[in-house]
């Protein structure tokens, strides 16, 4: 199923350079010098998707899961570039990119299952064979195996930044290294997923409708013959 192959290859670079909720404990830490700060950073990642999930639906029927899909990457890759140069001085300010910010990273991860089911649906018109368990089984395997190598990824990159672990202060290189960890470093993995998105998958809602009529109008001939 190479649109399910495809659509993950990006879901995955998305996922590995989530690097902005494992970074909030040292951000709060280092860069603002206080670790009480961490959850208000969290928070500032979470509370506003549950404003935006009631109206999910609607933007779908607007504009379709891919135009979505690209909207939200693109708005998302110049938000985290803006954020990343005006800095985190104004911590005000900072929190209300960063609500912002986040809605356009979080819609496209909120609909990824229902690009496997199209994906799904694919594959049952083009092999005439449903593999529902397999197709779930890959988004499950691709979604753990993004959280780990993310966490793998974050330590990496503190590391290569010059991070010490035990230091009460950090280095100004250090700093930057996790502020670009915190905004433009996740920017990246939607960059994969917008040039997905645009060149390489190229499966329609509507066609997928089409698919699934065909189906069903062949079960029933079948049934009825």
């Amino acid at each position: 199923n190479k649109y399910l192959l495809i659509y993950f290859v990006g879901f995955l670079a998305t996922e590995i350079t989530n690097t902005i909720q494992i970074m909030a404990a040292y951000f709060a830490n280092s860069n603002l010098g206080d670790e009480n700060m961490t959850t208000v950073i969290l928070a500032a990642t979470i509370v506003p998707l549950l404003a935006v999930v009631p109206f999910l639906p609607k933007l779908i029927q607007a504009f379709g899961k891919r135009k979505l899909t690209i909207i939200c990457s693109a708005a998302f890759i110049v938000i985290s570039v803006v954020q990343y140069f005006i800095g985190y001085d104004s911590f005000i300010l900072f929190l209300a990119i960063s609500i912002v910010r986040v809605i356009f990273m979080q819609i496209p991860m909120l609909i990824y299952g229902m690009f496997t089911a199209d994906c799904m649906e694919y594959g049952a018109y083009t092999t005439k064979h449903r593999t529902e368990g397999l197709a779930f089984s890959i988004q499950t395997f691709v979604t753990k195996l993004g959280g780990a190598l993310a966490s793998a990824f974050s330590l990496w990159l503190l590391q290569y930044f010059g991070y010490l672990q035990q230091s009460a202060t950090q280095s100004p290189q250090a700093l930057n290294g996790i502020w670009a960890l915190m905004t433009i470093i996740p920017s990246g993995g939607y960059i994969v997923m917008l040039i997905i998105m645009l060149f390489f998958y190229d499966l329609k809602e509507s066609d997928v409708q089409r698919m699934v009529d065909e189906m069903k109008q062949e079960q029933t001939q079948e049934s009825v013959q």
